[in-house]
């Protein structure tokens, strides 16, 4: 074990610990009114990007850039290697950057990208794509490949694919976690928006073969490879896959716990459940603000979510 991978794994363990974790999320939930939530953020780790005077929307940005900035710092400290892991797992990210240039498209609005710097895939250009088209050329010479489509919600929908897929190959610790979050989005893919692999396949082999076969989401769940099976216990319609999303978040939460319980600063598991706790926690925040935005009057939906 390398000086550079404990030295990340004790700055990554250092972030985790200044997180709100559900019970400060909470306290963000139950605040009457989103001007009164915001206060408490600019008061904890996430300070870095919220400030009071953001609407909804520009407060859960922040909440999430905060996130990254974050990850990114993380990375920093670790050897070329373990940046590599990270730049990785920060593929939701960039997922996000390519939304934000598609919409800006159809809206003629700037793009505000999140900053990925060192822990970007995606050549600069992609900012500046006036055609779907653009996008695609974008990504064939990054590390997500040749989606094979220019159609915007395909398009996005290949990227959460590979992601997956991206993250069960080069990810210590997260394969299992990989494949369970594949096998929600292909659910989603099939059951919700009723689309089906074409020609080319897509890009899920953590999910095995036989699956596209599936009539039905419980169909599914039983045709998927074994590890991947986990996020779909219990679902049995499209109408289940939200609240299986937010249970899966809050058990990679768990076990990201209970490894770090286990296990010494500085194995690449151990930062990789760095990255996960802060991840979690700027999506168990994001959903504080909304319910805080409504004047915290729907806590039970917030509890919902673990």
């Amino acid at each position: 074990m390398s000086t550079a991978w404990v030295a990340g794994g004790v700055r990554g363990r250092s972030l985790i610990r200044r997180r709100l974790g559900r019970t400060g999320a909470r306290a963000v939930a139950t605040s009457p009114s989103l001007e009164l939530a915001i206060h408490q953020l600019v008061r904890s780790p996430y300070v870095h990007d919220v400030r009071v005077g953001q609407s909804l929307a520009e407060a859960q940005r922040a909440v999430s850039a905060t996130a990254l900035w974050h990850i990114r710092v993380l990375a920093g400290w670790l050897p070329r290697g373990g940046a590599e892991v990270v730049r990785t797992l920060a593929g939701g990210w960039e997922i996000a950057n390519v939304a934000l240039v598609l919409a800006s498209m159809r809206a003629a609005a700037p793009v505000a990208p999140y900053e990925l710097g060192a822990l970007a895939t995606i050549p600069r250009r992609l900012l500046s794509a006036s055609a779907p088209s653009d996008v695609r050329r974008s990504l064939v010479v990054s590390a997500w490949g040749d989606p094979d489509t220019d159609e915007p919600s395909e398009l996005l929908s290949w990227m959460r694919l590979r992601w997956g897929e991206r993250v069960a190959a080069a990810v210590p610790g997260a394969s299992d976690w990989a494949a369970g979050y594949l096998a929600l989005v292909v659910a989603r893919e099939l059951f919700v928006e009723g689309r089906r692999p074409g020609r080319r396949r897509w890009p899920a082999w953590p999910l095995g073969t036989g699956w596209e076969k599936a009539s039905s989401i419980p169909d599914f769940a039983r045709r998927v490879a074994p590890p991947a099976r986990w996020t779909l216990a219990g679902v049995e319609d499209g109408a289940g896959l939200w609240s299986a999303e937010a249970r899966s978040r809050s058990a990679i939460e768990q076990a990201a716990l209970e490894r770090q319980n286990h296990s010494r600063p500085g194995s690449p598991e151990d930062v990789v459940a760095s990255v996960a706790l802060l991840g979690v926690d700027a999506w168990r925040t994001r959903a504080a603000l909304e319910v805080a935005s409504r004047g915290g009057q729907e806590i039970e939906a917030f509890d919902a979510l673990g």
